[in-house]
């Protein structure tokens, strides 16, 4: 198999699941509504009643968000004119660079452990939807077996925070060193060329954990394993013995990914936009491209499974999760369609 072949077949699985998407993109808007209708009332009362409630009905007022951001806080001091576009995916990829994801709001960083937890819980499901896709799965099936692999996932989520904090660490003593070292430079290119550097190595090893680990939650579902460190072992195992389908089915996604982004880009109107079809119009876009970014994630996992199950030897006979809940009942033989 080819990482073409396996990215093809996990877009073909992906597809071929409308009702997992569904599913998914539910559970992600649900967790996200509580911490949006804080925001939402927070601007409501730094709105209403004042003379930047006519302004800005003839567009997005500057000035005034300047003044709100800088005595914002909590949840609210998210709120950003670029999350209406593709601002906020970048600066949210620059905090992915730089660690900084964990510096912010504590209440915030507890809705990301939040919907991690509720993320792990899915993902026993959705791997093994993807992974055996010539297997009909049941909504309950689906639940029952996120929840068999939920504990192993929060194991191995444990572990892979080891790497990312070495990471981050790293990252954080090479831009100390930079600085130091161009501290009485008159250059800007010295400047740019060593931030890139640092930069792009950051980028490489985070890629290279980021691999490791999804073919160990891969291992975990297909092979039924409860070590997760030997899960982890064979992960990165399969990454390094496989290292040129691996990258390419990674670069295959990304490049998708890439091509969204610069979709959603150009069409997306920005926070300029003033009238109520516009607002909508707004937020079916944005709605738009968080089901493309799913469906992206969804299709990695698929193509890593096709491809994990192709060079494994022993992935044709299933995990002993799944054989048991076939043999139970849990997963019958021919289920409703709409998680097939």
């Amino acid at each position: 198999m080819t990482a073409r072949s396996a990215w093809l077949t996990g877009l073909r699985t992906t597809a071929l699941a409308p009702w997992l998407l569904l599913t998914l993109w539910l559970a992600g808007l649900g967790l996200a509504l509580p911490a949006a209708w804080v925001v939402h009332s927070t601007l409501r009362a730094a709105i209403a009643h004042t003379d930047v409630e006519g302004a800005m009905l003839a567009g997005f007022d500057t000035i005034w968000f300047g003044e709100f951001s800088a005595e914002a806080t909590g949840v609210s001091a998210t709120f950003d004119p670029t999350l209406s576009g593709a601002g906020g995916f970048l600066v949210n990829l620059e905090s992915w660079f730089t660690g900084s994801l964990f510096d912010g709001f504590g209440g915030l960083i507890g809705a990301g452990a939040v919907f991690a937890l509720f993320w792990a819980f899915l993902l026993g499901g959705t791997l093994s939807r993807v992974a055996f896709p010539e297997r009909a799965m049941s909504a309950s099936s689906f639940f029952h077996i996120g929840g068999e692999f939920l504990l192993r996932f929060i194991r191995l989520a444990l572990i892979s925070a080891i790497p990312y904090v070495l990471i981050y660490r790293l990252h954080l003593w090479l831009m100390e060193r930079a600085e130091e070292a161009l501290r009485e430079s008159t250059t800007e290119s010295a400047a740019i060329f060593y931030t890139l550097l640092i930069y792009g190595l950051t980028g490489l090893l985070l890629t290279a954990v980021q691999m490791s680990f999804g073919y160990a939650k891969v291992a975990t579902v297909v092979d039924d394993r409860r070590s997760m460190f030997l899960a982890a072992v064979r992960g990165a195992g399969f990454v390094i013995t496989r290292f040129p389908k691996v990258i390419a089915l990674q670069g295959l996604t990304l490049a998708a990914g890439l091509i969204a982004l610069l979709l959603y880009g150009l069409i997306a109107p920005g926070a300029t936009i003033a009238s109520w079809s516009g607002v909508v119009w707004t937020l079916l876009l944005a709605q738009l491209f968080l089901l493309a970014k799913l469906f992206l994630r969804v299709s990695l996992l698929a193509g890593q499974a096709a491809l994990y199950r192709k060079f494994s030897p022993v992935v044709e006979s299933g995990s002993d999760l799944t054989r048991a809940a076939a043999v139970s009942g849990a997963v019958p033989a021919r289920l409703p369609t709409r998680f097939r």
